[in-house]
């Protein structure tokens, strides 16, 4: 057996990490675009009917439902920079 192909049945500790952290960061750009694409729905939405949150009985889930999905496109903003920090840390052999 090659030492190339002993490497494709035995990654290196390193590899798999980058492995890993390289497929979860694809997965939070795939999630951000998505909530992204929410927020920009629910502005929209709010920018043809007159949403008026304290008097309108939807309002307060309208609130509710843009302040959600702004909070968690920052959690997965804030997780994609921590996946760039550990890559950097991986390339460095930290």
């Amino acid at each position: 057996m090659t030492e190339a192909s002993s490497d494709r049945h035995d990654p290196s500790p390193f590899a798999t990490a980058r492995a890993r952290l390289v497929a979860d960061r694809a997965d939070t750009l795939a999630r951000a675009a998505a909530l992204s694409r929410d927020q920009d729905a629910i502005v929209a939405a709010n920018a043809v009917v007159a949403v008026d949150d304290e008097h309108d009985p939807e309002g307060s889930s309208t609130a509710f439902e843009r302040a959600h999905v702004a909070t968690l496109l920052a959690r997965a903003r804030e997780h994609l920079e921590e996946l760039d920090r550990a890559l950097e840390r991986l390339e460095q052999g930290r």
